[in-house]
């Protein structure tokens, strides 16, 4: 059977089961990614600053 046979409320269950998967192999992999940037290999955190942004300069 393929999948343009299928039902469409079955075909959208599973498509939500799969985005839901996704969606928290996203919020993993995103957890450890960013707390193993923030430590250096000793395990010295590391503070990570943003530029601020500058007003622009008038030209004279």
């Amino acid at each position: 059977m393929s999948s343009t046979e299928l039902p469409r409320h079955i075909v959208d269950r599973f498509e939500r089961r799969w985005a839901k998967k996704m969606e928290q192999q996203a919020r993993a992999w995103k957890s450890v990614r960013s707390e193993s940037r923030s430590l250096t290999n000793q395990g010295i955190p590391v503070i990570r600053r943003v530029a601020r942004s500058r007003p622009p300069q008038k030209s004279t």
